[in-house]
């Protein structure tokens, strides 16, 4: 009781990592890990707190190498390992290498580590296939907009990173099983930066969030 915990962020320099870094930094120790920050205004998020006691930022982090990962993760109680390529039309060799081979390390590293517990960023593409079209990932079949998603529902993945997402929930079941480090898989179905969902002006965007939730 009494002991500050110690979290690691990976893809700390993003929009939602770094905001994270932000809202925790007063309540546990922090040690954040970047490759390249998406934005200025991640850039300006991780400067406010660079000189904060409780964080330590670790640049130039490259998840994909197996040897740069090791010793990264000593002393932590969590990590929330947000870093990704986000984008659902990358090929193959990208998601291979920053999704799949990254998220592979990652949980490999926190079971070495004996890290209690990792939380996984993962997303409502897993499910999107089923209410889009591959050649519209925005559409929305009208039989959802009264019969919404549920997390039970079946996995209809829209793309490569969807897939890539599925790997990472079900290492988080392998690793809770075989090595008992505990995991928590949150779907992310959309992030609004200044937490504002009324600025979602677009009619189809609007539909196809009622459809997902």
């Amino acid at each position: 009781c009494g002991v500050m915990k110690r979290v690691g962020i990976t893809g700390a320099g993003g929009r939602i990592g770094s905001l994270l870094a932000c809202a925790f930094v007063d309540t546990y120790k922090l040690r954040l890990f970047t490759y390249d920050p998406a934005t200025e205004n991640d850039v300006e998020r991780l400067q406010a707190i660079v000189d904060h006691p409780n964080c330590e930022i670790v640049h130039q982090l490259n998840l994909s190498d197996a040897e740069a990962v090791k010793g990264r993760f000593e002393d932590l109680d969590v990590v929330i390992h947000m870093a990704a390529n986000a984008s659902a039309k990358q090929t193959w060799e990208q998601a291979r290498v920053s999704n799949f081979d990254a998220t592979m390390h990652v949980f490999e590293e926190c079971a070495r580590a004996r890290v209690k517990r990792i939380i996984f960023a993962s997303t409502n593409h897993t499910q999107n296939a089923i209410v889009a079209k591959p050649e519209n990932l925005s559409f929305v079949d009208p039989y959802f907009l009264s019969h919404p998603m549920k997390l039970s529902d079946d996995a209809y993945p829209d793309s490569l990173y969807a897939i890539s997402k599925l790997f990472g929930e079900n290492l988080g079941k392998y690793y809770a099983w075989h090595k008992g480090l505990e995991c928590i898989c949150m779907r992310i179905g959309s992030f609004r930066e200044h937490d504002d969902p009324h600025n979602i002006l677009d009619p189809s965007t609007a539909d196809h969030f009622k459809a997902l939730y």
